[in-house]
């Protein structure tokens, strides 16, 4: 896993819960040695609960950016490709806007018309 366009990585959840094996799996990845040093600016924190909570990652992207993933009925694979499909659009935008592109400009587009529908499974909340 890569922490790459990430500043924090906050994860939530009570370890004797059902349904928290996915969350464990995620905090191993973000704890091994290729993720730090993928970016060893990013804090990753861990709060572990003793009540019943529903387990959460909230990541912080370099923009201002942050996703609430609600993770119970993911799996560590689901959340890491998550995370990985913003930042690769943060990639993107930082692409367009090396290259002249505001976010002004407009582009004519019928790509993912195409009744392609995937579920979302995180809440983005704004800066």
């Amino acid at each position: 896993m890569s922490l790459k366009q990430l500043n924090r990585v906050l994860i939530r959840f009570n370890p004797a819960q059902p349904g928290s094996k996915s969350i464990k799996e995620f905090v191993a990845r973000c704890g091994a040695k290729k993720a730090k040093t993928s970016n060893p600016e990013c804090v990753v924190k861990t709060q572990l609960s003793v009540k019943s909570i529903e387990p959460t990652v909230t990541v912080e992207y370099a923009n201002g950016y942050k996703d609430v993933f609600h993770t119970r009925n993911l799996t560590a694979e689901q959340i890491v490709n998550s995370i990985k499909d913003r930042r690769d659009l943060l990639d993107s935008q930082v692409l367009l806007k090396k290259n002249g592109v505001t976010e002004n400009d407009k582009f004519d587009s019928d790509w993912g018309q195409a009744g392609c529908f995937q579920p979302r499974i995180w809440t983005s909340v704004e800066p």
